[in-house]
């Protein structure tokens, strides 16, 4: 993270601690017919899925190495690498290739990554042939970032879009 200058990304290694700046997570409360909301909790700290917390701006960071690679020795091959799908022992391609998504939407190269925790939502989108990325952060239950990332970038993208999508690109 250091390399990149995400300064505002690290592990949520202890759940009592304050964090300048977080936003916490919420989802409907239980038994309410009111509307009201509660704080959804988790109490998992550490490190894995779940337990990197981050800002908007380091992921701007994250997102923009993928176009200047600043990693390793700076070369675009690690690039590659990173977004070349992984094949099935069976030969077959995926479209996961080392956490991100790599598709097709209606005729554009798509690579996303998403997740849900604990309240929190998020949805990184990239469309590389275009240099649009849209990244969506939320912290409510009932929010679909990756629905409303594509809507962003359908706005951005409606003349470049095809009618049609294939069966491994329909959805985010």
């Amino acid at each position: 993270l250091q390399p990149l200058g995400m300064d505002s990304t690290g592990f949520n290694d202890n759940f009592k601690r304050i964090r300048k700046n977080r936003a916490l997570g919420y989802e409907p409360a239980e038994d309410s017919d009111t509307g009201d909301y509660q704080t959804a909790v988790s109490f998992c700290g550490g490190y894995g899925d779940g337990a990197i917390l981050t800002t908007i701006g380091d992921l701007f960071r994250w997102d923009q190495n993928f176009y200047h690679n600043c990693l390793g020795d700076g070369s675009p091959e690690l690039i590659t690498q990173i977004l070349t799908p992984a094949a099935l022992n069976s030969g077959e391609m995926t479209n996961y290739s080392f956490g991100l998504m790599v598709r097709d939407y209606k005729g554009l190269r798509l690579i996303s990554h998403g997740g849900a925790w604990a309240g929190y939502r998020a949805e990184m989108i990239r469309f590389p042939d275009q240099r649009l990325s849209v990244i969506c952060l939320a912290n409510l239950t009932s929010i679909n970032p990756s629905g409303l990332a594509l809507q962003v970038a359908v706005l951005y993208l409606s003349d470049h879009l095809s009618e049609t999508t294939s069966a491994a690109g329909a959805e985010i």
